[in-house]
């Protein structure tokens, strides 16, 4: 009897979308105003890095998200991972790795830099 493995690697992005999107619509806290349309629209995420910066990242859709950073905004598309989220701007100059609470943030040819959802 010949066993089929399917191991179709296109369905980790989108299980790690959901698995984040579902986290981030458990962390949502009370803020006074019905934020539901706008977390179900682009869920995001706050992080902290090693370096001291912060970022925000929102989840445009499955193929895209924007980092906003120091009142700027970096739009990346997604990129084919092994493992967890992978996003990259066009030109490759901005890059957000990500799995769990954990990511990296690159920017241009400096060393990633470590981060995590910031609580």
């Amino acid at each position: 009897m010949t066993r089929r493995c399917f191991m179709n690697a296109s369905w980790i992005p989108v299980a790690a979308f959901t698995a984040l999107f579902t986290a981030l619509a458990g962390c949502a806290g009370g803020s006074g105003h019905d934020d539901s349309a706008d977390a179900a629209a682009s869920p995001s995420a706050d992080y902290i890095c090693q370096d001291g910066s912060q970022f925000t990242i929102v989840f445009d859709s499955q193929d895209s998200a924007e980092v906003q950073m120091h009142g700027d905004s970096f739009p990346l598309e997604r990129q084919p991972a092994a493992s967890g989220m992978h996003y990259a701007s066009e030109n490759g100059q901005h890059v957000f790795r990500g799995k769990g609470n954990e990511a990296t943030w690159t920017i241009g040819r400096r060393m990633p830099v470590q981060c995590e959802v910031s609580s």
